[in-house]
């Protein structure tokens, strides 16, 4: 993969956590879809993007 690839998956991984957390703080969303896309993050951060890496 591209290294700006991988910056983009991140960044983009990043904006969507910090929204999830503005919307959650207003409570426009519920808790429980908040931590859904929190876990989706990190399970992102965790098990993607190490794999991405690994295939550069």
């Amino acid at each position: 993969m591209n290294e700006k690839i991988l910056r983009l998956v991140g960044l983009l991984g990043v904006i969507i956590v910090i929204v999830n957390l503005v919307l959650f703080a207003f409570t426009i969303i519920t808790p429980f879809v908040f931590w859904i896309i929190l876990l989706l993050g990190a399970v992102l951060a965790y098990g993607v993007v190490p794999l991405l890496r690994k295939k550069n």
